[in-house]
């Protein structure tokens, strides 16, 4: 009854979590051990075995709840977007634009949760990143594109345009410190005079 219910918990969090979850994570958010965890998923493995869910392993100790490929289709019209958090989305929206582009560019624009960001997109097959000098090339993938039911990078493009997430709106306004504000102040006075 115990691995039930610890299966149950593991549930839960993959559910609320939309994205992919490592093992360290899921016994990090439900305090459970990570022998319990392991099994709770393995339950859920058999659980949603003939189902229209699947908890999926995608390799490295990282797993996700996620509706399966053959019904996929029949559903994913009704807003994949909203699997993705606004700022993942608008990351992922950055490289679909720039694609290939360097990470260190998706950083400049989007600020350094984008690393956290392109690591989740990464785990879940949708960008594939390759080295680059000193920094990474990311692309996105042909998962990505089936994932939203689109053909081409183009229309990739379209998508996020009729989701009004334009190139030009994406970069990650940093909140200035209330010292940069007086040293602008002070400047903006010196100037005036």
């Amino acid at each position: 009854m115990q691995n039930n219910n610890d299966a149950n918990i593991v549930e839960a969090a993959l559910f609320m979590a939309g994205k992919p979850l490592s093992v360290d994570e899921i016994k990090r958010i439900t305090g459970l051990k990570k022998d319990a965890v392991l099994s709770a998923l393995q339950e859920l493995e058999r659980r949603y075995e003939n189902t229209s869910l699947v908890v999926r392993h995608l390799g490295n100790d990282v797993y996700e709840m996620h509706v399966r490929e053959q019904y996929l289709k029949h559903v994913e019209k009704l807003a994949p977007e909203k699997d993705f958090s606004p700022g993942t989305l608008k990351t992922l929206a950055l490289i679909a634009y720039k694609s290939p582009v360097k990470q260190s560019d998706v950083v400049k624009v989007r600020g350094n949760r984008a690393y956290e960001q392109i690591e989740e997109l990464v785990k879940r097959g949708f960008v594939t990143v390759k080295p680059k000098g000193h920094t990474k090339e990311l692309r996105v993938t042909k998962t990505l594109l089936k994932y939203f039911g689109l053909k081409s990078e183009a229309e990739l493009k379209k998508y996020f345009e009729k989701l009004k997430i334009r190139e030009e709106d994406l970069e990650e306004k940093e909140e200035k410190s209330e010292a940069q504000e007086k040293s602008d102040e002070r400047k903006n006075k010196k100037d005036e005079a």
